[in-house]
């Protein structure tokens, strides 16, 4: 079954992965150190009016930076018994998904893998039920459909998931609501979570170490994430205190943002619970690791699990394509870095043409889903923004790049406005921080 041209829009990346990541770069949105005119530079984080009003009476956290100039960094609000403050772990889902694929570009920048190589290259295995033609390439934009992947909530292991997968035959684009013959491979993008953990199987070979460890290293750490977890360790989670009470509360705590003990968004464990002052509840941490450990995200001892050692991750409590937890600030300045062109703190994380490639359409259905290398595009190719989804809001310039996730978070990046916005939750405080800064 092939898609119409009117359903299926693709760009020519042939130049892109046949010329190495150079060919993307005069396509690029990513402006790196430009600067803005001096009217928009000035906003002070006194002026957000607007965005300040919409969390009074409500709980999470937004990080604004424009221009490099932090405008805004805060939490607000409390969950069951638990305060959000600016340095407080929250749940990031989806939004992890862009910091998998950058881990994974750089083994592209090492020349180790091709966007060109089938993925059986790589895990021989995957080649059952006829998956031989899926490429690299294809689990970057989306566009495998693969199967075998049921959703973040009471996952197995991290080896067993990739197993399923494996095993599965394609599948029609759920998130198409298409039935019938799965797509051809690199045609018809849709929303495709397994593509995003066999890139992290593929991680895990190469680099010889878990993934929640090189994650760490590879991306987090040298971007000054130091907060930033995908597979934390149980003595790591408990050291943290009251700063992971909202992790406690459940991933869905915050996406509907009502403040207040025992409003909306209160995980189970959050009702009637009280917060010990100054540390972490322990009953809110307990459960926090037994709800984490269901869904292979946290070891339930020391240590992360077995075989690894204390305070040492372990491959088998992480999730590539939702597993991530931190402040919201840390998330930021893993976009901060994108916009910059690669670079952070003196730290070269990517080279730009790899920025560029990533944040160039590769793939797009001519409505919601444009894909980068990873990232979701606010365009569809046909110079108007993607509709319906309006993930970054309605005043996000077409050149916007990021990634939402089921928590209720947002984060992006505009190029055009040199803005890097994290919040969670979203919705309507994305619109209020293009207007309090007189833009979009």
């Amino acid at each position: 079954m092939s898609p119409s041209p009117m359903m299926t829009r693709r760009l020519a990346v042939g130049g892109m992965i046949a010329g190495g990541l150079a060919a993307a770069a005069c396509a690029s949105p990513t402006t790196g150190g430009a600067t803005l005119p001096s009217s928009q530079a000035a906003t002070t984080p006194e002026a957000l009016t607007a965005t300040e009003a919409l969390t009074v009476g409500r709980a999470g956290q937004i990080y604004v930076v424009q221009n490099g100039r932090k405008l805004l960094d805060r939490g607000f609000g409390t969950v069951g018994s638990a305060t959000v403050a600016a340095d407080t772990l929250v749940p990031w889902a989806s939004a992890v998904k862009p910091t998998t694929c950058a881990a994974f570009m750089k083994l592209v920048e090492a020349g180790r893998v091709a966007l060109t190589d089938p993925v059986v290259r790589h895990i021989p295995e995957f080649g059952a039920n006829g998956k031989e033609n899926v490429l690299v390439l294809h689990l970057l934009n989306h566009s495998a459909h693969l199967g075998g992947y049921g959703g973040p909530t009471n996952l197995p292991s991290f080896q067993e998931t990739i197993a399923r997968i494996a095993a599965a035959p394609r599948e029609p684009a759920r998130s198409l609501g298409t039935t019938g013959e799965a797509p051809a491979p690199g045609t018809m993008p849709a929303y495709n979570p397994a593509g995003i953990w066999i890139l992290g199987e593929i991680l895990q070979r190469m680099h010889g170490r878990p993934f929640a460890e090189l994650i760490r290293t590879e991306i987090y750490e040298p971007c000054g994430m130091v907060d930033s977890w995908n597979g934390i360790p149980a003595d790591r989670l408990a050291a943290y205190g009251a700063r992971a009470n909202v992790l406690a509360q459940g991933p869905l705590a915050l996406r509907g943002g009502a403040g207040g003990a025992g409003g909306r968004g209160a995980g189970r464990a959050g009702r009637g619970a009280a917060g010990v002052a100054g540390g972490a509840d322990p009953a809110l941490i307990a459960a926090f690791r037994e709800r984490m450990a269901e869904r292979g995200q946290v070891g339930a001892g020391a240590g992360g699990g077995a075989g690894a050692g204390a305070g040492r991750p372990s491959a088998g409590h992480s999730n590539p394509a939702g597993g991530g937890i931190g402040p919201s600030h840390d998330l930021g300045r893993f976009y901060q870095m994108m916009l910059a062109g690669g670079e952070i703190g003196g730290n070269r994380i990517l080279q730009r043409e790899t920025v560029r490639a990533m944040t160039t359409l590769t793939l797009s259905d001519g409505g919601i889903w444009a894909w980068g290398l990873g990232f979701n595009l606010n365009t569809n190719g046909a110079g108007a923004g993607v509709q319906g989804a309006q993930r970054f809001g309605t005043k996000a310039s077409r050149n916007a790049f990021g990634h939402a996730g089921a928590s209720g978070i947002a984060a992006f990046a505009d190029p055009d406005h040199q803005l890097v916005v994290v919040a969670i939750p979203s919705g309507p405080v994305l619109d209020a921080i293009y207007t309090d800064l007189g833009i979009g």
